[in-house]
């Protein structure tokens, strides 16, 4: 459910953190995308942070599970 060796799921990681300085605000950036940019609304109680990201929606346990894997992906 979390996938955080996933191509798409590392690519879109480094996007993000591309231009952050140090690990906190490469997390903070991670944070606001997954919280901001991934609209909330109904989701599968088991939505994987791929399809998430793929779909831009989620629910809240699917928001955690691609926050998890974009961190994961990281190190």
């Amino acid at each position: 459910l979390v996938q955080s060796d996933d191509a798409e799921i590392r690519r879109r990681a480094r996007e993000l953190t591309a231009d952050t300085a140090g690990p906190d605000a490469a997390a903070w950036a991670l944070f606001q995308f997954a919280a901001s940019a991934v609209q909330s609304g109904p989701g599968e109680a088991r939505a994987d942070a791929r399809s998430v990201l793929a779909a831009q929606r989620g629910n809240s346990t699917g928001k955690a599970r691609l926050l998890a894997a974009l961190l994961r992906s990281q190190g």
